[in-house]
């Protein structure tokens, strides 16, 4: 039905005001009495107040909401009526009225004005929508509804509202719920300080649980010693007594013993004591003789000349180079030639203390070992020969140092220098303040180094630097700069190490910058040329290098194939001697191997 939707509802008393006549209303059926019946049982017990049992508070809680929502749900919307002087007026819809137009269709029109006073209404079945056209002077077309007459009924009294009957239902809830809630607010309060209770003791109990874990074994060892404590205490006395008789033997054997091997400290007391006093008394002897050695030799040598500051400068050009500002040899060089005396079977070897005169040293090592095995005195030696007395190798020793300096002046004149006599236990020395001594012969040679041989042995003494100025003032400071391929080369590199200049000087007598044989010359393109000096002749000393295995260099075999088998070795920055016991040297012709 196309207005099923809308409910028209009218007053019991009320007809509608339309300009057709309206049938007289039927007597109502059973069937409206009843609905009537019924609705009016629902709101007289809707409007019962029940008694309320004592709730919970969260039950009370509960139903009060309850009942609110079921208030507001069952209140209806005010029902509007319009009445007018002595005729009673149709009850619209609070919602809309719905009017047919004359050309059919629907159209909305303003509600009636309803009256206050609320009264049940009834449903009233529609039998006929019809259309009534609108009169010319009301200039709209307005609908009226053909309806079944209602019967008379009397009007019920209004429906009071559901607040107070609301109010009145709540109220003893109220009073019962208002203790309750504050016993349940009680309780919450409660259990929250019992919550944290419970983690404060569980942080506590963590707390002591790690602080417990920390000094575990603290007490534990406590806990041991403790226990070792009482046992020891409540041990068992018989074997307490038993352990202290077996350690009082042990003392006594102690006491015995030592007894008897008393005698025999006692004597190595006294040996060892009589040892040193020996030794004492060995070096107050040796620095007695070496007193009046020292005054026999400034009594015995004057000085032929002084270097005189020119000459030191030249020196020390040569020598250090003209670049750097060294005016003296490093602090490593000074030291003296002196033996080893451990192992045995090593006393012919000379002892190096600290980096840098390594060439020096074994370029006098090897002389040193030509004088112990290939000598007239000692030809033939075996190798027992070379762990000889000190007096044997003191010999050797200043033989060595002779026969290198008469070789580098060409068997005429060697030069010695030497510092002051008063100056001679200063080190180091000076080169300005040098003293030089010459030597015509070998005899003579051979003395002076014999007188002053405690100058050249002295351990942290400046035997060493005044062996190698000596060389050089024997070979002439000239003749040596012209020795060398190019002007202004020095003796002496960086860091201390000697060149190869020094190393051939030491060895051939001469200070050419080249291992090859003889020299070698090399045009240039403005047919100028270059000569680059070797080694002229057959060394009784040998020299090898590993270099060569390198391809960075060729040694000739005027070195390699020496007339005495002795090298002299260098490798890896060091400088040592490679020796044979017997005299088998090798033909020019024959290849090294």
């Amino acid at each position: 039905m196309a207005f099923g939707s809308t409910a028209l509802s009218t007053s019991p008393s009320a007809q509608t005001s339309t300009p057709s006549s309206t049938p007289a209303s039927p007597t109502p059926t059973k069937v409206h009495q009843q609905k009537l019946e019924h609705r009016n049982s629902e709101q007289q017990a809707a409007m019962a107040v029940p008694e309320s049992p004592k709730l919970k508070p969260r039950q009370a809680i509960t139903a009060v909401t309850e009942l609110v929502q079921k208030a507001t749900k069952e209140e209806p919307p005010a029902a509007q009526t319009q009445t007018t002087s002595g005729t009673p007026t149709q009850v619209v819809s609070p919602r809309k009225e719905v009017t047919r137009a004359t050309s059919g269709k629907l159209r909305r029109t303003p509600s009636h004005t309803l009256s206050p006073a609320h009264t049940p209404t009834l449903l009233t079945p529609v039998e006929e929508i019809t259309a009534t056209p609108i009169p010319p002077e009301m200039g709209t077309q307005t609908s009226a509804v053909k309806q079944t007459p209602l019967p008379e009924v009397a009007p019920k009294p209004p429906r009071p509202s559901s607040l107070p009957a609301l109010q009145k239902r709540v109220s003893p809830l109220s009073a019962e719920i208002s203790p309750d809630l504050t016993a349940f607010e009680h309780g919450k309060e409660c259990t929250r300080k019992s919550v944290t209770f419970r983690k404060e003791t569980l942080m506590l109990a963590k707390k002591k649980e790690r602080k417990s874990n920390t000094t575990a074994p603290k007490s534990a060892f406590r806990k041991k010693k403790v226990h070792e404590m009482v046992e020891e205490k409540l041990g068992d006395k018989d074997a307490r007594a038993e352990e202290e008789e077996i350690k009082k033997s042990e003392v006594e054997q102690r006491l015995e013993e030592e007894k008897v091997k008393a005698p025999e400290k006692e004597n190595q007391r006294e040996k060892e004591e009589k040892e040193k006093q020996a030794e004492e008394q060995k070096t107050e002897a040796h620095e007695a003789a070496l007193a009046g050695v020292k005054e026999q030799a400034r009594e015995k040598w004057k000085p032929a000349a002084t270097v005189t500051a020119e000459m030191a400068q030249q020196l020390i050009t040569l020598v250090f180079g003209s670049e750097g500002k060294q005016k003296m040899f490093p602090d490593s060089w000074f030291q003296g030639f002196f033996f080893c005396d451990e192992p045995d079977d090593l006393r012919f070897g000379l002892l190096q203390s600290k980096g840098g005169p390594c060439v020096v040293l074994a370029c006098v090592q090897a002389f040193t070992l030509r004088a112990l095995l290939f000598t007239s005195k000692h030809r033939g030696a075996e190798r027992s020969d070379l762990c000889a007395d000190d007096a044997v190798r003191q010999d050797a020793l200043l033989d060595a140092l002779c026969e290198l300096l008469w070789r580098i002046g060409e068997q005429r004149q060697v030069t010695v220098a030497l510092p002051p006599t008063e100056t001679w236990d200063k080190v180091p020395c000076k080169i300005g303040e040098l003293r030089l001594y010459t030597h015509a012969a070998y005899a003579s040679l051979l003395s002076f180094m014999r007188d002053h041989f405690f100058l050249f042995q002295e351990r942290n003494g400046n035997g060493v630097a005044l062996f190698v100025l000596s060389a050089v003032l024997t070979r002439g400071i000239e003749r040596t700069a012209s020795d060398m391929d190019t002007s202004g080369t020095a003796l002496m590199g960086k860091w201390g190490y000697a060149c190869q200049e020094l190393v051939n000087l030491l060895l051939t007598g001469k200070a050419t910058s080249n291992v090859f044989n003889g020299d070698t010359r090399l045009e240039d393109d403005d047919n100028s040329a270059t000569v680059l000096h070797g080694v002229s002749e057959q060394c009784e000393i040998g020299y090898l290098t590993d270099m060569e295995t390198s391809g960075n260099l060729e040694v000739g075999s005027n070195l390699k194939n020496s007339l005495l088998p002795i090298w002299v070795i260098y490798s890896e920055s060091h400088y040592t001697v490679l020796f044979a016991l017997q005299q088998l040297p090798l033909q020019p012709s024959e290849p090294f191997d």
